[in-house]
This record gives C-alpha cells, sequence and structure tokens, in this order.
C-alpha cells in the first residue's frame, strides 16, 4: 500500500515521477504549488487528493481529485517517449460537464469531423474542379509582410497576371511589417480578382495555453472575414511549423484530429495547409487533401526555384512556393529583382503552355487526370 504524503511547499507537479499519493491540504497549499496546476482548465487552486503512477518504462500518470461544491477529476499521462524527463501532455477535466444543446455551444474540437465534412462539402460546391489539361499546377503564395508585398510584388503579379494566396493575421495590421497597406487595400485587391486570403491565426505567435486557441483560431477567422468582407476565407496556414502545445504546424495525419489545435481548425475552415511529410508535391485529381506542405523559398536563388517547379512537370503534379515579403533584399535572402526574375519566368512557362498557375484554394481542386 502506497502511505498517502502531504508534500512540501513549492511542489511543482511536473516533477513528480514516483509512485505515491499525497495531499494538497488547503487553498494556501495549493498556492504554493510551483508548477503543473489545471490553471488552464480554469480549475481554482484548492485541497486535492493527487496520485501518480509509474510504469517499468517511465511513463507517468497523474490523477486529481479537488475538494469542495464542485469537485472535479482530472487526469494527465506523460504524451511522448522523448526529450526526458518525458512531456505532460495537458490536464482532462474527466468530470466537466457537455455545453446545454440549448445554448448552441459546441465543446472545443468535439465536432471537428461533422463540421469540416460539411464546410468541405461547401468548399467544393462553391470551387468546382479545375481541369489543367495534364499539365502541372504551381500556387504562388505569400506569408503576410504587406509592406513589401505592395512594393515588390503586387505590379508585377498584376503585369503579369498571375494568381496569389496570402495569409494574414488579423490582430497584426500594425505590425511594422505592414506599414503604409491598409484593410481597404487588401480588400481592393481581393476585389480585383487575383488574390486570395487564407487565415494565419488572430496574432503570429504560438500558443501554448489552450484557452487561447479559440481567441486565435476562431476570433482570427471572424476578425479577418469582418475586416475584408470581399474575401471567402476559406483555409487556415499555420504559422510555422511550430507547435501549438502538440500540433507541431499539423506534420502528422494524426494531429489533425488528436489535438486540440488540430481539431479547431478543422471545425472552423474548409481545408488547411501543413507539413506532412512527402505533400510538397501534391496530386492532381481534383480531390482537397489536408495539412499538405510547401516550398519556402526566402533563401533560394532563382535556380533553385525554378527547379522546385520543374520538379513537378514529370510525373505531373502541384506545388506550391511561399515567400516571407518582409525578407526581401535583407543580408541572407532572396533579392527582389531574382524574385520578380523568377514571375517573369513564371509567365512565360504558362505562357509557352507548360504551367498552369492557380491561387491555392484552386490547386486544391486541379486535377491533371485525362
Amino acid at each position: 500500500m502506497i502511505p498517502v504524503q502531504q508534500p512540501p511547499d513549492g511542489i511543482n507537479l511536473d516533477d513528480e515521477r514516483s509512485n505515491k499519493d499525497f495531499m494538497i491540504r488547503n487553498t494556501t497549499a495549493a498556492n504554493a504549488v510551483t508548477g503543473g496546476w489545471p490553471d488552464a482548465l480554469g480549475i481554482p487552486r484548492s485541497a486535492a487528493w493527487v496520485s501518480v503512477r509509474v510504469t517499468m518504462t517511465g511513463l507517468v500518470f497523474q490523477q486529481m481529485q479537488t475538494y469542495g461544491s464542485d469537485p472535479r477529476l482530472l487526469i494527465r499521462s506523460t504524451r511522448s517517449t522523448s526529450p526526458s524527463p518525458y512531456p505532460f501532455s495537458e490536464w482532462k477535466d474527466v468530470t466537466a460537464p457537455p455545453a446545454p444543446v440549448s445554448t448552441g455551444a459546441v465543446p472545443l474540437g468535439v465536432h471537428a469531423g461533422v463540421a469540416n465534412a460539411v464546410l468541405l462539402q461547401d468548399f467544393t460546391r462553391r470551387r468546382p474542379v479545375v481541369k489543367t489539361g495534364g499539365k502541372p499546377v504551381l500556387a504562388l503564395r505569400f506569408d503576410h509582410g504587406l509592406a513589401n508585398f505592395n512594393t515588390m510584388v503586387v505590379q508585377h503579379l498584376k503585369r503579369l497576371d498571375l494568381p496569389a494566396a496570402i495569409c494574414l493575421n488579423a490582430g497584426d495590421w500594425a505590425r511594422t511589417e505592414n506599414n503604409g497597406v491598409t484593410k481597404e487595400m487588401v480588400n481592393t485587391w481581393v476585389g480585383e480578382g487575383w488574390l486570395e486570403i487564407w487565415n494565419h491565426a488572430l496574432n503570429h505567435v504560438d500558443i501554448t495555453d489552450p484557452a487561447k486557441f479559440q481567441e486565435q483560431i476562431v476570433t482570427g477567422l471572424k476578425q479577418l472575414r469582418a475586416d475584408l468582407p470581399a474575401a471567402t476565407i476559406d483555409g487556415f496556414m499555420p504559422v510555422g511549423s511550430g507547435p501549438y502545445i502538440d500540433f507541431n504546424g499539423g506534420n502528422t495525419v494524426e494531429s489533425w484530429w488528436s489535438t486540440d489545435a488540430g481539431r479547431l481548425i478543422l471545425q472552423h475552415h474548409a481545408v488547411a495547409s501543413g507539413y506532412i511529410p512527402g505533400t510538397v508535391y501534391r496530386v492532381l485529381d481534383g480531390q482537397p487533401r489536408q495539412g499538405q506542405g510547401h516550398f519556402t523559398v526566402d533563401t533560394m536563388t532563382l535556380d533553385d526555384m525554378q527547379v522546385r517547379v520543374e520538379g513537378a512537370y514529370s510525373p505531373v503534379r502541384g506545388v506550391q512556393l511561399m515567400l516571407h515579403p518582409s525578407r526581401l533584399d535583407t543580408t541572407g535572402y532572396l533579392t527582389s529583382a531574382d524574385y520578380v526574375a523568377f514571375l517573369e519566368w513564371v509567365a512565360a512557362e504558362r505562357d509557352a503552355g507548360r504551367l498552369v498557375v492557380l491561387g491555392a484554394y484552386d490547386m486544391l481542386r486541379a486535377d491533371a487526370t485525362s
């Protein structure tokens, strides 16, 4: 039998990795806990019983039962076997009641599968299959940085009649990299028909607090739609390959349903890009797929970019090339002259009948089959 202990003040629950049961005796002792308390779930600091169990391989399981008129039972475990010490998953409140149906509230990510199926059905209804005549497809993507995008890129996209996609953070219009560009200007570009918009979360930050997912992913989408009424925003592009706790930019198929971030993204967007290995060159059969990757061209040469595009020629596939405009003409990065030369080469390949250039949404519906 494992004896019940009273832990010392200042205990960090993340460090408790040996078999034991202990009692956090009161609110004062709970307030002295320095780490591992389920604060993100809104669990008040109060008396609690904690159980720790460890397997022979070092996996750790913790259970907490809180005291009071609304007692809660919470569980968590180590979620992987690296790095050392094995990191814990987020606490799960197994006694949390479901949201009342009458309020229309939906628990975080619970209905992601059903919601995404309906959104994707609507996406394919509004965006028909694009037949490419057996040709490969290139999609040009830009990640925020509206100041350089406006002064160095926009005129050339228009001149060469090249469609493009840009992902934006609705809470970051005032960032220095966006100086000189207003919401109204971007909305006008969208209305001209050559620019499409993707949600990039409310702010360009990693999210380490699960309570922030709703604000960053869902509120960010609503705000971006309000800011750019001319845009039909169907997609989400993750902020880099950052973790979003354990989402990691959507770098595995499982991350899209096994993490809060992945589920919430799919619950509110028809489509999403990501970092699943082996998806940088894409199948062109008209079937949208989630979590597909891209090439980042920030440090490439003109030849590098051309080679990446030509890699889609045989076998015929699709490829997306992404640029951070804010890095153009800065030390160690691509020059604006080389990027303009690349756009001119792309237009020449298109005009020669060797390449189709589509927006990122349309590429998801591109079909190169006969």
